[in-house]
C-alpha cells in the first residue's frame, strides 16, 4: 500500500507558481468553480506517473542523466504540442538580460509506504521544441521504497442517460472512451444498493 501526501509543481499549463496540495489520508476531493486548475492538478500526476514509469524502465542507468519525451509518441495529456504543457507556453525567457534562459517545469510527489518509510520522486522539464521536451529526475533516489500509482483520468463525460454496467468488458470500454465518471458513478451505486440489503 503507497500513499501520496502531496504534489508540488511549477510552471506547469495554468499555474506559474510553485503550487503544493496535500492529499488526506482517507479521501481527497479537488473542488473548485470552472478553470481553477482541478483539472491541472489531476494532470500533473499524470504526466508524473508517465515519466516516473519511463525512468523505471529507461533512465534508471543513467546516472542522472535525463531523457527525451516526443510528443508524437504519446504522452497522457492532450496538447497541441510541447510547449503547451508550459505555463503560457513559455520555455524560455529572459533574466538579468540573458536571453533564452530555459523556464523548468518541476514536478515532486510525496508520500510513504504502509511501514511509514517516507519517499519523494521529482522530474524537472525542460522544452526542446514543438514535439519534444527532456526530463531528469531530482528528489531521486532509486534506494528509496518502489512505488506503483495506479491513476483514473479526471471524472468526466457525465451523459444524458446513464445505464448500469454489469460486466467487466462494458466498463473497462466506457474507461477507454474517456468515461471513468460513468464507471465511478456505477460503482458508488453498487455499494450503496449493497448497503440496502
Amino acid at each position: 500500500f503507497i500513499m501520496i501526501t502531496s504534489i508540488t509543481f511549477s510552471n506547469f499549463k495554468k499555474f506559474n507558481k510553485k503550487i503544493t496540495i496535500p492529499v488526506q489520508k482517507d479521501i481527497s476531493l479537488f473542488i473548485g468553480p470552472n478553470n481553477s486548475g482541478k483539472t491541472t492538478a489531476l494532470q500533473a500526476l499524470m504526466l508524473w506517473n508517465f515519466l516516473l514509469e519511463k525512468w523505471k524502465t529507461e533512465g534508471s542507468n543513467r546516472k542522472g542523466r535525463g531523457l527525451q519525451i516526443n510528443r508524437l509518441e504519446g504522452i497522457p495529456i492532450p496538447v497541441r504540442d510541447c510547449t503547451f504543457i508550459w505555463n503560457n507556453t513559455l520555455t524560455q525567457k529572459t533574466i538579468n538580460s540573458s536571453p533564452n534562459q530555459k523556464i523548468n517545469i518541476e514536478i515532486l510527489v510525496q508520500g510513504e509506504n504502509r511501514k511509514g518509510e517516507k519517499w519523494n520522486y521529482g522530474f524537472r522539464l525542460s522544452g526542446s521544441g514543438k514535439e519534444t521536451f527532456n526530463f531528469s529526475p531530482i528528489d531521486f533516489d532509486l534506494k528509496k521504497p518502489e512505488i506503483t500509482i495506479s491513476y483514473l483520468t479526471p471524472l468526466s463525460g457525465i451523459l444524458t442517460e446513464e445505464v448500469e454496467l454489469g460486466r467487466e468488458e462494458t466498463i473497462r470500454s466506457r474507461i477507454y472512451e474517456g468515461l471513468p465518471g460513468n464507471v465511478l458513478r456505477n460503482i458508488l451505486l453498487k455499494i450503496f444498493q449493497d448497503s440496502q440489503k
